[in-house]
């Protein structure tokens, strides 16, 4: 009985949080090209960060390959692939 009352109270909490903002803050309808622009630019950040971590763990699958001898040689292997493709993403593909 008393956890479902604590599950209660937090949902109604969370609504609360979700819910009174965005009532104080109303204001006109928002322009579609606006929020088409503000999604297709947070999706091109998301991708990005997700590429950066498939980054690490490219360099976990090699360093599991390889000698302990070779650590070095595999991060920076890897550190200077990331390197030149982020100069070639921001050169090309950014700026297009």
């Amino acid at each position: 009985m008393r956890r479902s009352r604590l599950t209660a109270a937090a949902a109604l909490t969370l609504l609360a949080v979700l819910v009174v903002p965005s009532a104080a803050l109303a204001q006109d309808a928002a322009d579609p090209n606006v929020i088409a622009t503000d999604l297709n630019t947070t999706w091109v950040i998301v991708a990005g960060v997700l590429v950066m971590f498939m980054q690490a763990g490219f360099l976990f699958l090699e360093l599991g390959f390889s000698r302990g001898k070779n650590v070095g040689a595999v991060v920076a292997k890897i550190l200077t692939n990331f390197s030149i493709s982020s100069i070639a993403w921001w050169a090309c593909g950014f700026a297009g």
